[in-house]
C-alpha cells in the first residue's frame, strides 16, 4: 500500500509535478491536509464518492482518511501540478496551546472538503510556487514550513470558525459501527491491522467482532464483496476489466482475472454476456 505522498520523511510539504498520467492505487492520509491544484485536474476517490478538481482548486482532507488520486495534465497546458501541505497533530497541538485555544465542540465534518475561493488560500500558494519547479528535491525548510503550517491554520479559521473543532479535536477515534466502516470502505485494499486502527480496535478485536457480524475472516469477505462489485460494475456500458479492477481493490488485474473466474465460472470480459447474478455478501 503507498503512504500519502511525502517527499521527505521530515517534511510536511509536498510538490508534485507528473507530465503523465498518474495513479496513486491506496493512499492513506494520516493527518489533515491541504491540496492546492496549480495545473491540471485530478481525480480523488473516498467512501463517499468520486471527486473531480481543477487547476485552482483548494481541497481539505481528514486526518485518519482513505483515498484514491489520479493526476491528470491537461492536453496542451503542461503537466500536473499541486501542492500538499500536511497539518500534523504535534503542530496543530502546539498551536492550541501557545495561543490558548479554548476548549470547542468536536465537529463533524466530510472527509474530502472543497474550499471556497479566498485571498489568504491564495497567497499561501502563491507564495509555494516557486518550489514548485523542475528541480527535484525542492523544499522551504522546516521554518518556512512551519510558518505556512501557521498561515494555513489561519486561513481555514477565517474560512470557517467552525472548523476549530475539526482541527483541534485530538481524541483517538472510539469504536466505530464495523459493518457500516467495511461496507464504505472494502475498495480499499489495505492491510487488515489498518481497517482495525480506523475502526477503533485492537487487530485481534477487529477480528473477533468481524467474525461476530459477516460469519467469515476478513481476507474473504473482503474478496468476495470485491469480487460481488467488480462483476456489478462489469455489467455497465462500457465497463471494461482494466476500469474495474483497481476500481474495487484489486491491485493486479490478472490475479483480479483469475480470482474472478475462479468465483463466476468466466472471464471478466465475458460478464456482460451473463445472465448470473452474484450471491450477495454478508
Amino acid at each position: 500500500m503507498n503512504n500519502f505522498p511525502s517527499p521527505k520523511l521530515d517534511s510536511d510539504v509536498l510538490f508534485v509535478r507528473k507530465p503523465d498520467k498518474h495513479c496513486v492505487p491506496q493512499a492513506y492520509v494520516p493527518d489533515h491536509t491541504l491540496c492546492h491544484i496549480v495545473a491540471g485536474e485530478m481525480r480523488l476517490v473516498a467512501a463517499a464518492g468520486a471527486h473531480h478538481y481543477q487547476a485552482g482548486n483548494t481541497v481539505l482532507l481528514r486526518r485518519n482518511t482513505l483515498v484514491k488520486l489520479e493526476k491528470r495534465p491537461v492536453p496542451g497546458q503542461g503537466p500536473f501540478q499541486a501542492i500538499f501541505l500536511l497539518l500534523p497533530q504535534p503542530f496543530l497541538q502546539a498551536y492550541a496551546l501557545q495561543q490558548a485555544l479554548p476548549a470547542s465542540d468536536a465537529a463533524t465534518h466530510e472527509p474530502v472538503r472543497l474550499l471556497p475561493e479566498h485571498p489568504m488560500l491564495r497567497g499561501l500558494f502563491q507564495s509555494l510556487q516557486p518550489y514548485l519547479g523542475e528541480e527535484p528535491g525542492m523544499d522551504p525548510g522546516k521554518t518556512l514550513t512551519h510558518l505556512k503550517q501557521t498561515e494555513a491554520v489561519l486561513a481555514l479559521l477565517t474560512l470557517d470558525p467552525a472548523l476549530a473543532g475539526w482541527l483541534f479535536d485530538f481524541a483517538e477515534a472510539g469504536k466505530l459501527d464495523l459493518a457500516a466502516f467495511m461496507h464504505q470502505h472494502y475498495i480499499f485494499n489495505v492491510p487488515i491491522a489498518r481497517f482495525a486502527q480506523l475502526t477503533g480496535r485492537s487487530v485481534s478485536t477487529f477480528q473477533r467482532d468481524f467474525y461476530k457480524h459477516f460469519g467469515m475472516a476478513p481476507a474473504l469477505w473482503l474478496r468476495q464483496r470485491r469480487l460481488e462489485a467488480a462483476h456489478a460494475a462489469l455489467l455497465l456500458p462500457g465497463k471494461k476489466t482494466s476500469d474495474v479492477y483497481l476500481e474495487v481493490g484489486f491491485e493486479d488485474v490478472a490475479h483480479f482475472s483469475r480470482t474472478f473466474k475462479q468465483a463466476f465460472g468466466y472471464n471478466p470480459s465475458q460478464a456482460a454476456r451473463q445472465a448470473l447474478v452474484p450471491a450477495r455478501v454478508g
